[in-house]
């Protein structure tokens, strides 16, 4: 998974697809915050048999909860909640 500017520059040049995804019990750590230990989630989507994962955009999600992923077609890894954190 591309993070920021990558992110963003790779779902608006290229066909893009958005799906349900499931907010799974794998912890994300926010860099650089060794004081608070800001954490949140991350999420997973099947495409095509395949899992794929992605970084919860806020630490408001809980296990299980659903979210909107958009992903790039011929590289799901390459993915963003939706409507996605980037996007303000």
């Amino acid at each position: 998974m591309y993070d920021g500017i990558q992110s963003r520059i790779s779902l608006r040049s290229h066909p893009k697809k958005v799906v349900i995804g499931t907010v799974i019990d794998e912890t994300y750590y926010w860099a650089n915050n060794g004081v608070s230990h800001l954490h949140t989630y991350k999420y997973k989507f099947t495409i095509d048999g395949k899992e794929y994962t992605g970084i919860c955009p806020n630490t408001g999600y809980k296990v299980g909860d659903t979210l909107s992923v958009e992903y790039v077609v011929d590289h799901p890894d390459y993915n963003v909640s939706y409507p996605s954190a980037y996007d303000e």
